[in-house]
């Protein structure tokens, strides 16, 4: 039987390096030969001094005259306190200086052929591979499986493990975790990276640290794939481990990354802000989605377009970061001078994510003028318009860019080619602001003012909206909509466009790079009732009241109060153990109103149970409380501007944050670990609101939802879109547009002589503008003489035709000027439409009162989802009508569908007795005294609990199913909140009416 052995695979990588890489292998056991390599100093001497004196004769000859005795051992000793002070990476991009002597430790390939002489020096960089590196100055039997020297000086180690043998890339992590922390070249700068290489799987790390040492995972999914020619990790070697690929590592990729974290201290037990500095070397997809794009790049040049689908966790800004700098130092080819792209534009839709990309671009290149942030409009077409390498922007500067600065753009940016890089590219920022980005970037040709033809306007504005061959649009996303990727996806065999790569929620979460939020998910069920409070019964539009009530419930301060106490009680008794005791929660309110009536009531049982923690709350304007008549705002609930609301959330006292779809995007606080759900959410939403649990902490093991308001069915089809590939199930189909375009004319409200006589006045400015009104004023006339349904029906196809038409333009490159001329004079014609105002719905505790409330669990536990890609269907326009019918209800008739979908199984005959309870406590007369009494509510309450109880021990053996039903902890708190809240009422009333 052949045996094959760990050796075995040393040599295979040895042999597959030597033949396919040219690099040179030192495989002799170089034990405790300082001659060879120094093990203190950490360097092939002998290699070194010879690459220097190859490349750079005159500062070595120099050198020497400056150190006449031994210059070998004084640059090695030189070379050895300078990666000790700044870092391998630093001294091998920058390299060093000795009295006056600059020295380069290697040579990079470069970006054009025109310097020949670089070229030259480029191809001297020697690689060397040794097997068994006897690595240790302390202990001279230790060695380590391979380590990858240039020009003598060693950038990475290697630690091999056959799975045949019995053990795989862990074993080769504890390896390294149990090596000696003080082994020079095992020092943090020291070297760039550590692998741990099994025959199945790759991990790596660029900080060892004994136990405490970082691995993650270097693989082109969780599990790689079968490789039919040999081990599944052969990509390493045959990819990464090449001249030119490491050499672009070092160039491009790796470098020192400093940032600012709250840290927990756990020997201390406290949060604490710590200036961190980490050895950034590429995951595997990051590096193998910016390869992916520059070859592409180099292949078709400017004018197209790539999705990027890379999950919450995937490093997505350090991504942004290395392909914002590669796009910048692209050439078409060897003999190129010019770049491909002038300028490279990166976008976001947020200022806190534009900080955080910005800071990450400074960090991988933070030479001046490289980067550059644009403050204000001027300022960013003054770096559009000089040329700036990379400018970082949010979208909503560009529609103020287009206004301002028209004119000049179209002399300034003429024949200037950019890449733009938009992060959160499925963002609905990204519309109509995306299409002005564009315009903005594109020469665009206009008519002369006595030279008008109506024509050429129309084409101009096509021209201006369509895809431009000056434009490469680069988008990220985790949760890309069919929109996102029809708009930015590539055509695949069958024609249907596609992500150009993934990097999925399943993969980030299985390499623990983010929580599954999913784990431990808790849904409740409401069940209420409600009861008539009108003599005379009342009309209602039954659509808006039914909404009406159920909203009347939601903010019904019993049921307020409910689900407060219950977050409150979870979060005391579970959440604020987590994380070392520093998790915080977030509850996601339906409305601003439920922000204001939720931070009320939070901090009024906090007050009261005395807890030593404080919430805030988040939503954006004011909201005005109709009893009081007092105007709430997030910053006087808070007692602090809102500017400061997300910093002061990070104090340890900060505990609750209450939103109402502020920070359900776009936030990141790792400490988030409780989310109290009480918004219907719906698909995209949902999934980015309980992503904001998903960040990981040290400390941080789980997450946990409470969900009032969502199935945990529509939780699963919500995040099932993006758990893997998001995939269309096929592609556009423009010319349905057509046929939407013949529906609308056949309601026969206009011609296209008319659409022409429109364009004429809106397109030619010598025309009087107030002609545009009076014009449409004709049309609106036309279309109120149809029928009420007809009205309906040609509304939505236009609203239809003009959406889908706007979309289908930035995606196809066809021009039919009459779908343009519709799609123009419709816009306006929409604007005309009359608007429907309703009348308020009056307040419904005039009507209707609740005579009962609970919340029940539905279900506990994880949402699973299933293993495989998700299809979507393509966009399609909306050609049906979208009328609802107003019927009226009789208030009668509507509160028996609010209590069937939401009551219990209480029978009338239950109902009935309850209602004789209530009469008696009410006609009780020593209840009576005692509530007129001067005694506090709480007193009052107590009391009447005791009555209650007494009324409710008689019926036991009457109903004793009745009976065990009401004693149901829930219901009976619930029975008796009510019933107090209602007596109390009506024996305040009749004392009154007295």
């Amino acid at each position: 039987m052949r045996n094959y052995t760990e050796t075995d695979l040393e040599s295979h990588i040895e042999d597959y390096l030597k033949d396919n890489n040219s690099m040179i292998s030192l495989s002799k056991a170089y034990k405790a030969d300082k001659s060879i390599y120094d093990t203190e100093r950490c360097i092939l001497l002998n290699e070194f001094v010879h690459f220097i004196q190859k490349t750079q004769k005159d500062s070595w000859d120099d050198y020497c005259n400056q150190y006449s005795i031994n210059p070998e051992e004084r640059i090695c000793e030189r070379l050895n306190n300078q990666i000790i002070r700044r870092g391998l990476i630093d001294v091998l991009k920058n390299g060093f200086s000795d009295k006056g002597c600059d020295f380069k430790l290697l040579y990079f390939k470069p970006n054009s052929g025109m310097n020949e002489t670089h070229k030259q020096k480029y191809l001297k960089n020697s690689f060397k591979l040794i097997r068994q590196l006897y690595f240790s100055p302390f202990n001279s039997d230790l060695s380590i499986d391979l380590v990858l020297f240039i020009n003598g000086i060693p950038i990475l180690t290697i630690e091999l493990k056959n799975k045949i043998t019995g053990q795989d890339n862990i074993d080769a992590e504890i390896q390294y975790s149990k090596r000696n922390l003080n082994e020079p070249l095992l020092q943090f700068k020291r070297c760039l990276v550590h692998f741990a290489v099994g025959t199945e799987k790759v991990s790596m790390c660029t900080n060892l640290k004994g136990k405490d040492s970082y691995f993650i995972p270097f693989n082109k999914d969780f599990e790689n794939p079968v490789n039919k020619n040999g081990h599944k990790t052969s990509y390493l070697w045959e990819d990464i481990l090449t001249k030119d690929s490491i050499l672009d590592l070092i160039n491009n990729f790796i470098h020192l990354n400093t940032e600012e974290k709250n840290l927990i201290d756990f020997k201390k037990n406290k949060l604490v802000k710590k200036t961190t500095t980490s050895l950034i070397f590429p995951r595997y997809h990051q590096l193998r989605a910016v390869r992916k794009l520059k070859e592409a790049i180099l292949k078709e040049g400017v004018g197209h377009d790539y999705l990027i689908q890379h999950s919450t966790g995937s490093g997505k800004s350090l991504s942004i970061g290395w392909l914002s700098h590669l796009l910048i130092t692209l050439f078409q080819d060897n003999n190129a001078t010019a770049r491909i792209f002038d300028s490279v534009i990166v976008v976001t839709d947020r200022k806190i994510l534009d900080k955080q990309i910005n800071s990450t671009l400074q960090q991988i290149d933070s030479r001046p003028g490289v980067v550059n942030k644009s403050t204000d409009n001027k300022k960013l077409y003054e770096y559009l318009s000089g040329g700036k390498d990379i400018i970082v922007t949010t979208v909503q500067k560009f529609p103020h860019l287009l206004k301002n600065f028209s004119k000049q753009i179209n002399k300034d940016l003429k024949n200037k080619k950019f890449a733009v890089i938009i992060d959160e590219i499925h963002s609905s920022q990204f519309g109509k602001s995306h299409t002005d980005l564009r315009i903005s970037l594109s020469e665009n040709k206009t008519q002369e003012a006595d030279d008008f033809d109506l024509e050429s306007k129309i084409l101009d504005h096509i021209n201006s909206i369509q895809k431009r061959g000056n434009i490469s649009f680069f988008g990220f996303s985790g949760t890309p909509t069919a929109r996102t990727i029809q708009k930015f996806g590539r055509s695949n065999i069958d024609n249907i466009p596609e992500v150009f790569d993934l990097y999925s929620m399943d993969q980030s979460i299985k390499e623990k790079f983010t929580l599954n939020v999913l784990k431990n998910y808790t849904t409740y069920k409401r069940y209420f009732k409600l009861n008539e409070n009108v003599s005379n019964d009342v009309r209602f539009e039954k659509s808006r009241i039914i909404k009406k009530l159920i909203s009347y419930v939601d903010l019904h301060s019993y049921s307020i109060k409910d689900k407060t106490e219950r977050m409150l009680d979870h979060f005391n008794n579970h959440t604020i153990n987590k994380i070392n005791g520093y998790a915080k929660a977030m509850v996601v309110a339906s409305s601003r109103e439920h922000c204001v009536k939720y931070k009320i009531e939070f901090d009024k049982q906090i007050k009261s149970n005395n807890l030593k923690f404080k919430t805030l709350v988040a939503f954006t304007g004011k909201i005005t409380d109709k009893d009081t008549n007092t105007i709430y705002t997030e910053s006087s609930l808070n007692g602090f501007s809102d500017s400061y609301t997300e910093e002061k959330f990070k104090a340890p006292d900060n505990k609750i944050l209450i939103v109402n779809n502020k920070f359900q995007t776009g936030f990141d606080e790792p400490l988030l670990q409780t989310m109290y759900v009480d918004k219907k959410m719906h698909d995209l939403q949902m999934v980015q609101t309980l992503s904001r649990l998903n960040r990981t902490i040290q400390g941080k093991i789980d997450t946990f939802v409470l969900d009032f308001k969502n199935e945990e069915d529509d939780v699963k089809v919500a995040f099932q879109k993006y758990f893997k590939q998001t995939k269309l199930t096929g592609d556009i189909d423009p010319n349905v547009l057509y046929d939407l375009r013949s529906n609308i004319q056949g309601f026969n409200l206009f011609s296209q002589e008319n659409i022409d006589d429109f364009l004429d006045i809106v397109y030619d400015e010598k025309k009087p503008q107030e002609l545009i009104s009076s014009k449409l004023d004709f049309f609106i006339e036309s279309l109120n003489n149809l029928s009420k349904e007809e009205q309906e029906d040609f509304k939505t196809k236009s609203k239809s035709y003009v959406d889908f038409y706007s979309f289908l333009n930035e995606i196809i490159s066809f021009k039919d000027i009459n779908l343009h001329k519709l799609y123009i004079f419709l816009i306006y014609l929409i604007k005309k439409f009359p608007i429907n105002r309703k009348e308020a719905l009056p307040d419904l505790s005039e009507f209707v009162d609740l005579d009962y409330f609970r919340i029940s669990k539905i279900s506990s536990g994880e949402i699973k989802l299933n293993n495989e890609d998700a299809e979507i269907d393509p966009i399609k326009p909306k050609d049906k009508t979208l009328i609802v019918e107003n019927e009226e209800n009789l208030l009668s008739e509507i509160i028996p569908i609010i209590n069937e979908r939401f009551t219990t199984d209480f029978s009338d005959e239950h109902i009935v007795k309850m209602k004789m309870i209530s009469k008696k406590l009410s006609s009780n007369e020593k209840f009576k005294n005692y509530f007129f009494a001067n005694n506090s509510s709480d007193d009052k309450k107590y009391m009447f609990d005791k009555f209650f109880d007494s009324e409710i021990t008689k019926i036991v053996n009457d109903d004793h199913d009745f009976y065990e039903k009401i004693q149901q902890p829930e219901i009976n708190k619930s029975l008796k909140e009510l019933l107090f809240k209602s007596i109390s009422k009506k024996l305040y009333n009749d004392h009154k009416n007295k």
